[in-house]
């Protein structure tokens, strides 16, 4: 029984220190490699109606990041288009134009 406890407590979620809002344990998990985690906590802040363009549109980047260091490019390529028609202005447009191209040429080119 303690071990099923335990299994089950080990298997809840990953731990990050405590304090960090959303979009810092997004960009955490992004930095840590865990990719899967980063897009899933980045796409619930770009779809929190609470939160403020600027974090959305910083989630959205983050979660286009996750999801193509994961391959999912035509994923990616939602959270950029949200980026470049909520928030033209952020800083990373610019990265996510290059990203654009990144994954058009991979679609014409890949056999």
């Amino acid at each position: 029984m303690v071990l099923l406890l335990l299994a089950s407590a080990c298997s809840s979620g990953p731990r990050l220190p405590e304090g960090l809002d959303e979009l810092e344990t997004a960009r955490t998990f992004f930095e840590m490699g865990r990719y899967r985690n980063a897009a899933s906590v980045a796409g619930a802040v770009q779809k929190d109606e609470e939160a403020s363009i600027y974090d959305r549109a910083e989630a959205a980047f983050l979660a286009g990041e996750a999801q193509l260091a994961q391959g999912n490019d035509l994923k990616a390529l939602k959270h950029y288009k949200y980026v470049l028609e909520n928030a033209p202005w952020s800083e990373h447009s610019a990265a996510i134009q290059d990203r654009l191209f990144q994954i058009a040429d991979a679609f014409f080119h890949d056999p």
